[in-house]
């Protein structure tokens, strides 16, 4: 179902594994949002991405985010940047979706909080899994002994379909249910 209003211009922060394809390629193709620009350390995923995506690619953060039309970004970098990112994407006034974890702490991620409710912005940490139907059902407790917490729930399958092969190492060797992660009877 197309929305009436106008798309939200958003930019992708990281093109890795899980910058490509749940964020940049997902946001690229949905009717709701525009992807404007991707921002990556690695020339040949920016090139990729503009040839893909038909989108601007930079490999400085910063300068990403200095593009006017923007009205959020996504982080999907690695943990230790997240910080430092979300801050500067909320000084600019835009919204922002951190992939998980949202920080090394709760030292770093009460700061990046208290920025987005002091300058009024949407702030959220994308966790995909627990929009799932099966996730939604288990959660409802169907057996009906009480409400079962997010915590508990582990879809069996990480990704719904194979990764795709692209640039770099984003799509080499990933494993698709958690017995390929950690062995048939769970961690530990």
């Amino acid at each position: 179902m197309k929305s009436s209003q106008k798309p939200l211009r958003i930019a992708a922060a990281g093109l890795g594994r899980i910058g490509w394809r749940p964020h940049a390629v997902s946001l690229a193709r949905h009717a709701d949002f525009r992807l404007v620009a991707v921002s990556d350390a690695e020339a040949d995923r920016r090139a990729e991405a503009e040839r893909k995506l038909k989108c601007r690619a930079f490999a400085d953060y910063a300068q990403m985010l200095e593009q006017p039309e923007l009205d959020a970004v996504v982080i999907a970098t690695p943990t230790h940047f997240h910080k430092a990112m979300a801050l500067a994407a909320l000084r600019r006034g835009l919204h922002v979706i951190l992939e998980k974890p949202m920080a090394l702490d709760g030292r770093e991620s009460a700061v990046v909080i208290r920025a987005a409710r002091s300058r009024r912005r949407v702030l959220t940490v994308h966790q995909p899994l627990r929009l799932m139907a099966n996730f939604q059902h288990v959660r409802r407790d169907p057996a009906g002994r009480g409400h079962v917490p997010p915590s508990l729930v582990r879809p069996e399958e990480t990704s719904p379909e194979p990764a795709e092969q692209t640039s770099g190492q984003r799509g080499a060797q990933i494993p698709q249910r958690r017995d390929q992660v950690c062995g048939r009877d769970g961690p530990g």
